[in-house]
Order: structure tokens, then sequence, then C-alpha cells
């Protein structure tokens, strides 16, 4: 039996022997007779009130041994229910020192992806402002190597020194060309490449890219070609820029690999589940591609022998990138290849057709005689061999043109406003102070006419960021060293027309 059934059952028979006692007492008191045993049990055999009274221990003692099994219950109840208490805020307390640690790992770990982060921006930045100091102090002495040379190929030379100076010019081109896929690279990753889309007229486009490498192509005795298929229309959205990026990279590689055949520049338009595609095909008859390479080759600096850098030249960048801007644009871009007999570069975008846009004329830039330019020119630039070389161009451009020199920002300054120009031509990273906040003193601080001269940024930065930066100052025109003398007087006369 449990505890409390023999409790109870114990003390419900002792308060019931109570009843038989006072019974028995009352009975002898009533009675008038002493208390003895022979009376009380002369008085229970005599009375049978009192037999039954006699029963109350019995009758209260299984009475109380029920309550004591309820209240055995209960107490069992009571330890289970506090046993489930007991283990669930036992359970809860690991939940929540699971949850706690939790919580602190999660704030750990967004500290951590915090500092990756600002570490991560930081070598961004540094591998950014790195690019563009490494162009910076690379085409700096380039566009003087450059133009320089461009300059003796238009003297009188014997056939020998125009081989060795066009040589000069190729290795500069070329080094110019690595230096802008680097950078190009750098911008797609970082996130910088802004797209444009507008109407493209279909047959002037695909023309326009091919003429582009048309003489190159045939230099090699190729045969270039463009096959534009009827569902290809007159006109569709698209980016220009990027487009011909793409198309001239494919292009320029097909070229580059093919010693014999073509280089065919295909188009056309289909419907896909997913919407209406534009499909690119570059196809040519050139050395092709092993087939466990077709996918390495559009990898960063990878081409697919390591003996085609050293036969064909070239970074491995090109088709990193134009990978990148087509998967940017929504699309995809592949190869397929057989070693020995060619390749076929394709690329596949979301495309829409639209209505051809309206012939605007175009605007003549003037590349007249140099007599026609006839203007008082300010250039600051601290680079002695770029005053020399700026020099030199106009000096054989024109004999109309006026140039002074400054080596700054401030000494631009003090120059506008002792003397009239025409036009500054603004170097952007020089001493004491830059081309923007001169550009900024300028715009802000001078007074009309002398307040809204034209002004050209003439500099070797050539990030997208700087190129914004210039224009938000109030830059007119932006051109990039190393530049062709003839896009510089144009941008000149343009300037000066509009002003």
């Amino acid at each position: 039996m449990k505890p409390h059934t023999i409790k109870y059952a114990f003390w419900g028979a002792a308060f019931g022997i109570c009843f038989p006692l006072i019974a028995t007492f009352f009975e002898l008191w009533m009675s008038d007779v002493s208390l003895s045993i022979a009376n009380v049990i002369h008085a229970h055999s005599t009375q049978p009130l009192l037999w039954i009274i006699d029963s109350a221990p019995f009758i209260l003692g299984i009475v109380a041994s029920f309550a004591g099994k309820k209240q055995d219950k209960l107490q069992e109840l009571n330890t289970h229910q506090e046993s489930i208490i007991r283990e669930k805020t036992e359970s809860l307390q690991k939940r929540n020192m699971i949850l706690e640690n939790e919580i602190e790992l999660r704030k750990r770990i967004s500290v951590e992806l915090e500092a990756a982060k600002i570490e991560a921006d930081s070598a961004r930045q540094a591998e950014e402002k790195f690019l563009a100091n490494m162009s910076h102090e690379i085409r700096t002495p380039l566009n003087g190597i450059v133009g320089f040379t461009r300059l003796m190929l238009d003297t009188e030379i014997d056939d020998q020194q125009q081989e060795y100076l066009q040589s000069v010019m190729r290795t500069s081109n070329h080094l110019v060309a690595i230096i802008n896929d680097i950078l190009e690279l750098s911008k797609i990753k970082a996130g910088q490449i802004d797209f444009e889309m507008r109407p493209i007229c279909s047959n002037e486009f695909f023309a326009g890219v091919m003429n582009t490498l048309i003489l190159a192509g045939k230099d090699k005795g190729l045969s270039m070609n463009v096959s534009l298929h009827t569902s290809l229309p007159e006109a569709f959205i698209g980016d220009t820029t990027r487009l011909s990026q793409v198309l001239l990279n494919l292009i320029n590689n097909a070229i580059k690999f093919t010693s014999k055949g073509s280089v065919t520049l295909s188009a056309r338009m289909f419907d896909a589940d997913f919407g209406t595609r534009l499909r690119l095909e570059v196809q040519d008859t050139g050395i092709g591609i092993p087939a466990d390479k077709l996918e390495s080759i559009f990898n960063d600096f990878q081409q697919a022998e390591s003996s085609t850098t050293r036969l064909y030249g070239g970074t491995g960048l090109g088709l990193t990138i134009s990978k990148k801007i087509i998967e940017l644009l929504g699309g995809k871009i592949g190869v397929d290849s057989t070693l020995g007999e060619g390749s076929v570069f394709w690329v596949e975008i979301p495309c829409a057709a639209c209505d051809r846009p309206e012939s605007h004329a175009e605007v003549i830039r003037n590349q007249a005689e140099p007599k026609s330019l006839n203007a008082k020119i300010l250039l600051a630039e601290d680079n002695e061999m770029n005053r020399l070389l700026a020099k030199s161009v106009f000096e054989k451009w024109t004999q109309d043109v006026e140039i002074d020199y400054a080596f700054n920002g401030k000494e631009a300054i003090e120059m506008l406003m002792e003397k009239d120009y025409d036009i500054i031509l603004m170097d952007l990273q020089m001493p004491e102070m830059d081309g923007f906040t001169a550009t900024r003193f300028i715009r802000t601080e001078m007074e009309a006419p002398k307040r809204d001269i034209p002004i050209i940024a003439l500099t070797a930065d050539v990030m997208s960021v700087e190129r914004k930066k210039a224009f938000a100052v109030g830059m007119n025109r932006y051109i990039t060293k190393p530049f062709k003398p003839e896009e510089l007087i144009s941008e000149i006369c343009l300037c000066i027309e509009r002003a």
C-alpha cells in the first residue's frame, strides 16, 4: 500500500475508536453504573446501537484509506507533472543555451563577414587604385612614344626606318590593348560596367563591326564575310558599345588563329521558351581548339595552350571579358571546335526587335587643313615630354595656334585670369593643384565668359570613376593618352565651335 493510504486508514480508524469509547462511557453514565470491564461487556452485549457504533473504526478506516489512495494518486500525478515540467524546463534551458550560442556564433560570423567585406572592399579599392596608377604611369610615357612615332612616320624617312617605326607603333598599341583589357576586367568584377540599351540598325551595325577588322583579315589573305539571316529584323534593342566589344574580340581572335580560309560573322533571331533571343556566331577555318580546353579558354589569362601566347600573342583576357559582358546582359557564350579545322564562337542574348531608328546626320568634326584651327590654347600639363609632344602636334597641324603651358592647376588659373584663351587642355594628375580642383574653381569662382571656357581632360586615367568625376566638375570632353593627333584637333574644333 501507498504511504498516504496507510496513513489515512490508520488515522481514520483511530478517529473511529473515539465513537465506541464515547458511546460506552455515555451508556454507563446513563445506566448509573461504574466503569469496569464487566459493565462494559454487559453494556455492549445488551445495546444493539453500540454494536453499530463499534463498527465506526473499521468504516472510517476504509473511507480514510480511499481518501489516502486519492492523495497518493494526486501526489503521483503531481510528481509526474513536476517531472515533465522539470524535463521541459531542462530542455528549454538547453535550447536556450543552444540559441544563445547560435546568436553569439552569428554575431561573431556577422562581425567577421563585415570585417571581411571591409577588407575585400579595401583590397578592391587598392586594386583599382593600383591599376589606375599603373595605367597612368604606363600611358604617360606611351603617349610620348606613340605621339612622336606618329610624327616621325609623317616625315621623310627610308623604308627601313619606316618599318622600325611601324614596329614601335604595333608594340605600343599592343601594350595599350593589354592595359585596356586588364582595366576592363577590373571594372567588370567591381560592377562598374554600365549598359546603354538603344535601337541598333542590323545591317549598319554588323557591317561596321566587320569593316573595323576587314583590313587585318585581308592582310592575311582571309575572306571576311557577314551573313545575316532573314529572321533578323531591321533593328533591335541592344548596347552598341558592348556588343561591338564582344564581336571585335571574337573576330580578332578568329583572324589571329586563322592562317588561310575565311572568317564569317553571322546573326539570326529565334524564339525560345523564355523569349526572343539573338544568336551571333563567328566562324573561322583556323587551328581549332582541343576538346579538353574548350571550357578553360573563358577563364582569366587562359589560352588553349601555353605555346599559343608565344606564337600568336595576347593576354587571354578577351574571351573572359566577353563572357562576363554577355552574362551581365543575361545571355551565354560558348564555342564549338574541331582541332585543325576551325572554331565557331557563339553568343545568345535576350533581344527584342524594334523600329528602325531615324537616321541622324553625324556631327562632322573639323579635320580640315591646319589653317582652319585658329585658337589660343592653354595646356595644363606637368610632364615635359607631353608638353613637347603637344607643341610638335600643333606645329605640324597648324601655324595659327598660340599655346601656353601651365605646370599645374594653380598656374593654369593664374594664367587664365591674366589672359584670354579659347580652350584649356587639362591634365588630371598634377602637383600642388590637380585638374579636378582647377576646373571646379574655374566653373564656380570665376566670372563669365572665362567661367564658361571649354575644358578638355587630357589624361592617362581611363577608369570610369575618373571620367565621371571629370564631367561632374564641369569638363567638356575626355581624351585618354595615348591619343591620335587628329582626334585631339577634332575635339578642340568641336568644343570651340560649340562655345
